[in-house]
């Protein structure tokens, strides 16, 4: 072997060294915060230094009763495109059905009253995965506003499920 060849390989191994220190370390960490970081505080709020994906991946092991308090969060962070928008429709639909149906209008009506084109489709995106009833409730609000922008989402919804 070449000196060249062990050296990339010296790198490669090295690196690996850092990688499986540095998940470890996190792995190690990650225990620790579960103990003692009001994930729903922090997940509300934002954490300075604090990373979106951590504060996901911080719900994401908090049990279904912990989430609850969290769920407008959810759905707020469910109701524009972004990064985390799929990852907070996931966390939502992991909620028992029944439970969603129940709170998420009520969530959504402040959200919605403003709402842009923008508001609307991510919300039609997040009720078509809930429940045929909310999907139609809101293409028919769609349909009836005086926005052109969310007529118009209602109309190509429409063409889009004939097809």
């Amino acid at each position: 072997m070449t000196i060249a060849k062990f050296d990339r390989w010296k790198e490669l191994d090295d690196a690996y060294t850092q990688f499986s220190n540095a998940k470890n370390k996190y792995f190690k960490l990650r225990e620790i915060a579960k103990q003692s970081i009001d994930v729903v505080e922090e997940f509300r709020f934002g954490a300075p230094g604090i990373s979106r994906e951590i504060a996901f991946e911080k719900v994401r092991d908090l049990p279904l009763e912990e989430r609850k308090k969290i769920f407008p969060d959810l759905v707020a962070y469910a109701s524009y495109a972004h990064g985390f928008t799929e990852e907070s429709r996931n966390l939502i639909l992991e909620f028992p059905r029944e439970w969603v149906l129940l709170n998420i209008e009520e969530v959504a009506a402040p959200i919605l009253k403003n709402g842009s084109h923008e508001e609307y489709s991510a919300f039609l995106d997040l009720y078509e995965l809930i429940s045929p009833a909310l999907f139609d409730s809101l293409i028919q609000r769609c349909a009836m506003s005086d926005d052109q922008e969310i007529k118009e989402i209602a109309s190509l919804r429409a063409q889009k499920i004939r097809f």
